[in-house]
This record gives C-alpha cells, structure tokens and sequence, in this order.
C-alpha cells in the first residue's frame, strides 16, 4: 500500500513539473505576439527554480524582455541568472561551462550598467540582489563569492535595500554570514543575528547551504 501511495505521488509530482514547463512554453509562444512583461520574467525564474525540466523556455522569455529593454540592468541580471540555472541543468560539461561563463559576464555587465546608470531605487536593489543571490548559489568552485559579497555590500549602502520586504534583507544578511565565516567570523556572527531578527526561516534556509 504504501508503495503504491509513494509511487502516486511522485507521479504527481512529475505531472506538476510538466505542468509548470508547459505554462512556460506558452509564454514563450505568446511572447512572439506580445512584448514580454517583467512579471513574467520573474515567473519563469521562478518556474525554473521549482522545475527539474529544460531551462530553455525561461532563457527565451528573458532574452525577449532584453531584446525590448537593452539598456536595463535587470533584464541583464535576469538573463544571467537564468544562463548560470541553464547550466546547472545541463549534461554536457562543455556547454555547462560555457553558459555559466556567459551567465556571470551577464551578471558582471549589469552591475557595470547599473554603477553607470540612475536606476531607481527599487531597480537597482533588485538588480543587486539578483547577482547576489545567483553570485553566491553556485558551487564554490567558480569562485564567485567575492563578487556576491560586493553585490551584498553593495545593496546594504543603498536607499533600495529597506524598499526590499524582510525575507529577502534576511536572505542578503544571511549570504554576508555565510561568505564572511571564515574570513570575519564575528562580524558573520552579527550579520546572521540581523537576519534572524528580520526573518529567522528565511535566514536559515540560507545559512543551512553553507559549505560543510
């Protein structure tokens, strides 16, 4: 019985995966017909994340919203996440290395946009928790945790940062634990205590990933 039940749901599982990459596709279809909005591209990243289908869909919505928005930084920041994601889902090591190369020089290019721009507040917060967050996520072996620690550092000195809800101050607060740990124990000692403060479950969740 029991593993009748487990089978059942993991099939449903796997049906909601497949559901989630089908409202993708039609996204991606009605993008051809209509300008893509940011909504969207937020729902595809987010679609990705809970998926453990192709990333493909997602790399199309992003790349449609930047052809109609060249000169925004978070269309750039997206399409870079979504690149590093892409890679992640990718078998062949060649092509895996090389969308996550071109994911961080997205992420790298939009930070540069972004210092060379004035973005709105909100904007630029958004844009700097983006590359933060995916700066931070991917395996160390990359060595982009420098470059996440300047984003992270970078959204604290911003008017942006308290426009952010409490999760995701914690979520930043708890990355600068994490990459702080080794270096400036003490003072991820006081940034993991701020973000518990602010959100103890999203906190968390992020200290829990830290590298054993």
């Amino acid at each position: 019985m029991n593993g009748r039940v487990g089978a059942n749901v993991r099939a449903g599982a796997r049906a909601l995966r497949g559901l989630a990459v089908a409202i993708l596709s039609v996204v991606v279809a009605a993008a051809a017909a209509a300008p893509v909005t940011l909504p969207e591209v937020r729902q595809a990243l987010s679609t990705v994340r809970a998926s453990e289908g192709s990333a493909v869909p997602a790399v199309q919505v992003v790349e449609a919203y930047l052809d109609e928005n060249r000169d925004s930084p978070l269309a750039m920041a997206y399409l870079g996440s979504v690149r590093t994601m892409q890679a992640a889902k990718t078998r062949a090591p060649w092509k895996r290395l090389a969308s996550m190369s071109r994911g961080f020089d997205l992420l790298d290019d939009a930070v540069d946009m972004l210092n060379r721009a004035r973005a709105p507040d909100a904007v630029a917060a958004e844009v700097l928790l983006v590359c933060g967050i995916t700066n931070a996520s991917v395996p160390t072996v990359f060595r982009r945790g420098s470059a996440a620690r300047a984003n992270f550092e970078a959204l604290l000195a911003r008017a942006g940062f308290t426009q952010l809800d409490r999760a995701n101050q914690a979520r930043v607060h708890a990355w600068l634990a994490v990459l702080m740990l080794d270096a400036q124990p003490a003072l991820a000692a006081a940034h993991l205590a701020q973000a518990r403060r602010l959100d103890a479950a999203a906190a968390d969740a992020v200290w829990n990933r830290r590298p054993a």
